[in-house]
């Protein structure tokens, strides 16, 4: 897959809320799409080429994203959360797969483009989930953690457990540990992909953070540039953080 010369790199150092973060998320996403169903208009061209994007973000306070199809209350009393959430902010992802708690270590998000014209070019999420897949074990790699994609079987099938206590292909392990996943969603014109990346002890999420931005430009051998989001995707986070990922209707939809 070509992946292009340049990506927009969102980076920073402060923590935001899950529902900032998924609405951002979610916005960048949505603000190139050309069906406008959010009533953003498309994000102009500029230097940084709208997408592909990476973010990278962390959360405050600690957080619990579900994904997309998941039923809240099975997630919160398998996890423990006793169906409160009380120390932890619950958000639902816009992507799939299962729960991950967000207590230290940084999270991405990487929106690409499809050519709407050409099917046969869309987005192949299982690629993409193999690059990202390498960018991490190159990441933790560099920061001397022995690490190394999965590639055996399927483990621990129950859905409503956390993300870590399963194993999918293209994950990442560390000495027995599941360290990343992610999940998808294809979206008119964009495909979102989400996912996390787990701390190991000793590090810090800064040295975490910077280890991936220097190892997705080894692997994919594109340049990121430091960018901010555009003024629809500003607008458009806000709309979907108050309307959307701040509300019950769909945090408990399931």
């Amino acid at each position: 897959m070509d992946y292009g010369k340049k990506w927009r790199l969102i980076s920073i150092s402060d923590e935001q809320d899950a529902f900032t973060n998924m609405a951002v998320d979610e916005a960048i996403a949505r603000a190139v799409s050309p069906t406008r169903r959010t009533g953003a208009s498309p994000v102009p061209t500029n230097k940084y080429g709208a997408v592909p994007t990476m973010r990278i973000y962390t959360w405050e306070p600690s957080s619990v994203s579900i994904g997309y199809f998941q039923k809240i209350s099975d997630v919160v009393n398998s996890i423990g959360l006793n169906g409160t959430d009380n120390n932890y902010n619950i958000v639902r992802r816009p992507t799939g797969g299962t729960a991950v708690m967000h207590d230290g270590g940084p999270s991405f998000s990487l929106t690409l483009k499809d050519d709407l014209r050409t099917p046969s070019t869309r987005i192949n999420i299982t690629e993409v989930y193999s690059m990202l897949g390498r960018c991490v074990v190159e990441a933790l790699r560099r920061l001397d953690v022995p690490a190394d994609i999965w590639n055996g079987p399927r483990g621990n099938s129950n859905y409503f457990s956390l993300c870590t206590s399963s194993l999918c292909p293209y994950d990442v392990v560390s000495n027995g540990r599941k360290m990343a996943g992610y999940a998808a969603r294809r979206l008119r014109g964009t495909t979102l992909l989400q996912g996390y990346i787990s701390l190991p002890d000793g590090l810090t999420t800064r040295e975490l953070r910077d280890a991936m931005i220097a190892a997705v430009e080894g692997v994919t051998g594109v340049r990121l540039l430091n960018g901010t989001l555009t003024e629809e995707e500003r607008t458009l986070a806000v709309k979907l953080r108050d309307k959307k990922y701040t509300r019950r209707e769909w945090n408990y939809k399931r």
